[in-house]
């Protein structure tokens, strides 16, 4: 499932989920939402393409940077554009962000 596993952990800087299966996961909503002292995350080995919700994943990481963030390698497929909220409050760049919609 996916929702809201790491949601408001205030307190941490950062995340690391490198290898963590994701293979499975279809939703990833509210995953990071209201983690504010987050400045990175390290997602090394998650494989994506099959995930169809992503909705406020990042929504209120008010320190989040494109430094640290890693987007390159997300397959989104699934997700024909930038999910509701994805990064609302969030410092990181729109060109930082995954390739919505396009095939792996």
């Amino acid at each position: 499932y996916g929702t809201s596993i790491f949601r408001k952990m205030s307190a941490v800087t950062h995340i690391d989920v490198s290898g963590l299966d994701t293979s499975n996961l279809e939703t990833m909503t509210y995953l990071f939402e209201g983690n504010t002292a987050m400045t990175g995350v390290s997602f090394a080995g998650w494989n994506t393409g099959g995930v169809t919700n992503m909705n406020y994943m990042f929504y209120n990481c008010t320190s989040l940077t494109n430094i640290g963030v890693d987007f390159s390698s997300w397959c989104v497929q699934q997700i024909s554009s930038e999910p509701g909220g994805f990064a609302l409050n969030t410092p990181v760049e729109v060109t930082e962000r995954p390739a919505w919609g396009v095939a792996c």
